[in-house]
């Protein structure tokens, strides 16, 4: 039992990691709880923690397919997390208007949408007639 929900507890910790990624104001809220630290950064950290490089995830219930959306947005914040230039002046203003970190927002709500579409069912499970 104590396997199954530290798999529950990581599918849900990366779902939760994306969904912060892909909002200002999950981030600005975070912001303002932790004025110590960079929010941003602390999102990319958490991510490279739980998601281990895609390791463990179809064992954990996520689909093929699931893993191709997972492991696509990895490839892609990797490429962006090199551009991605801390602030110590504004990090509010930094977490709302950097371009490099709206990518990174924009990637994130990609991943949503399609990891969304996957769950949805491909027929209904009943019929009206």
């Amino acid at each position: 039992m104590d396997d199954e929900f530290t798999d529950l507890r990581r599918r849900g910790l990366l779902l939760d990691i994306l969904a912060e990624m892909s909002s200002v104001e999950r981030q600005l809220v975070a912001q303002t709880q932790k004025p110590w630290a960079f929010v941003p950064d602390d999102l990319v950290e958490r991510w490279d923690t739980i998601f281990l490089g895609g390791y463990g995830l179809t064992e954990i219930g996520f689909s093929s397919e699931a893993l191709v959306v997972l492991l696509d947005f990895d490839a892609q914040l990797g490429k962006v997390v090199g551009e991605l230039l801390p602030t110590e002046d504004d990090k509010a203003d930094y977490i709302r208007n950097d371009e490099m970190w709206s990518i990174v927002r924009d990637l994130a709500d990609r991943a949503l949408t399609l990891l969304a579409q996957l769950a949805k069912p491909k027929e209904p499970g009943f019929s009206l007639n």
